[in-house]
């Protein structure tokens, strides 16, 4: 089975957040990406859950 398509997202953080993003993937052996995925993914299931399930977000492919 193929792995889903992944897009580009940009944005601008901190630079504090910066290097503790990149200094919690290399102590993890994750690359920046999965591990920014990882915590929006479990930020927004956690923090917009109300709004994900009224509007059906989880839906979205």
């Amino acid at each position: 089975m193929a792995k889903p398509k992944k897009t580009e997202l940009r944005v601008v953080i901190n630079p504090k957040i910066d290097r503790i993003t990149k200094a919690i993937a290399l102590l993890t052996d994750q690359n920046v990406s999965e591990l920014v995925e990882s915590a929006l993914e479990d930020h927004l299931f956690r923090v917009y859950k109300d709004v994900i399930d009224k509007h059906s977000l989880d839906q979205i492919d």
